[in-house]
């Protein structure tokens, strides 16, 4: 027993060291990509070099979940190949420890180093990555947060809503669209100029609004007053020629309508600032609970959410991968790699990481585009990979 803790003791600082300088290896690779592409960025706006770096050391933080399989087979396979290379697995083996118990022993390293990828997805990459994102937003634009990349286009229960996202998540320039979910057909057209949540009440006040409401009585069209006065009322938003563009047919096959403008008016809808940041929000930077937040609310809205649940459970499996790759490295090393030079461990892990990065960002979001269930299609490369270390482990 005393001979097994200092052997776990043993190899799980030989690796444990070995898989973090690989993991901090691929990082700063990326890292030096990333500051290469936004140097022509620099000079745009207020955006210097400065901005550029720490642009790309806030996203840096969500690569990390990105090569966490990679950097546990490439750091296991170098740290067990140079054990391997001194003799030390065979010394090892000689005194009765079988594959599996080294293995088995590892685990010291794989869960909590599984735990701690996991708090930095959920409590710093998410938060690092929405804080760069809002920077070079801003310096780009000259503190100007209200632009074409701030859109937002969204559908909440029984309305499509289009708006220009502000500082704080308030609205400005606001087209809602509600329609009626048994036959589609639009029933109210909203017009605002901004919008700020209350959250005591937890409702938008919009300032400056018109309300075109439809009704299904009556005959006839648009009777040229009728145009006129949806022309002047569209002209104080500033936008009438899109606007009007947008809502020209239903203006015209719709037979009765009224429209009435607010100086203050009460919006209610699930589209809370908690969510509009999410909907703005690269999917990929969401934290856990954001995430599933987002799920339930496009699963309140009717709207597939099986893009997003894939991404959940993937960022909670991510720790498997990485146990996944470990115990490929293992099987590797013990089977037909152990002969090999270093260099060609290395490749081979490389190859390897490759080939799991895109089973894991294509094959598995094409499956469940396929109709496979999101828990299921974010398992099946890691189960690939188990299998194909179950394969090298059982090969004499």
């Amino acid at each position: 027993m005393v001979l097994f803790r200092i052997l776990d003791r043993y190899l799980v600082k030989k690796i444990s060291v070995t898989v973090s300088f690989t993991l901090i290896g691929l990082v700063l690779f990326s890292l030096i990509i990333r500051i290469t592409e936004e140097i022509s960025n620099v000079g745009k706006g207020a955006y210097t070099l400065t901005d550029a770096l720490l642009y790309s050391v806030m996203l840096a933080a969500p690569d990390i979940n990105t090569f966490f399989p990679m950097a546990g087979l490439l750091g296991a396979m170098i740290a067990l190949g140079q054990l391997a290379a001194n003799r030390e697995l065979v010394i090892i083996q000689s005194v009765g420890i079988s594959r599996v118990r080294i293995f088995l022993g590892l685990l010291w390293f794989i869960i909590p180093f599984s735990l701690l990828n996991l708090a930095v997805q959920q409590w710093v990459a998410p938060h690092a990555a929405s804080y760069g994102y809002a920077m070079k937003n801003n310096k780009l634009n000259n503190g100007n947060f209200y632009t074409s990349n701030q859109s937002l286009w969204s559908k909440a229960s029984g309305e499509f809503v289009y708006a220009q996202v502000g500082n704080n998540s308030n609205l400005q320039d606001i087209l809602i669209l509600q329609y009626d979910e048994n036959n589609f057909e639009i029933s109210q057209v909203i017009l605002g100029r901004q919008a700020v949540w209350n959250d005591q009440a937890k409702l938008w006040n919009m300032a400056n609004v018109q309300v075109f409401t439809f009704n299904t009585q009556g005959e006839g069209g648009l009777t040229p007053s009728q145009e006129n006065k949806v022309k002047e009322n569209l002209a104080q938003e500033g936008n009438e020629q899109e606007i009007l563009q947008l809502l020209q047919k239903e203006l015209i096959t719709k037979q009765n309508f009224d429209i009435k403008l607010y100086s203050e008016y009460n919006w209610s809808s699930s589209l809370t600032p908690d969510k509009l940041v999410l909907v703005n929000q690269d999917s990929n930077n969401f934290t856990l609970t954001s995430l599933w937040s987002y799920i339930k609310y496009l699963d309140e809205t009717k709207q597939n959410s099986d893009t997003y649940r894939y991404q959940f459970w993937a960022k909670i499996f991510a720790g498997l991968s990485f146990f996944v790759m470990m115990f490929v490295a293992t099987s590797s090393i013990f089977g037909n790699m152990r002969n090999v030079s270093i260099m060609l461990k290395i490749f081979f892990a490389v190859i390897l990481g490759l080939i799991f990065y895109v089973l894991n960002n294509t094959v598995g979001p094409l499956l469940v585009t396929y109709g496979l269930t999101p828990l299921i299609a974010s398992l099946i490369p890691s189960l690939l990979f188990y299998l194909y270390g179950l394969y090298l482990e059982r090969k004499k």
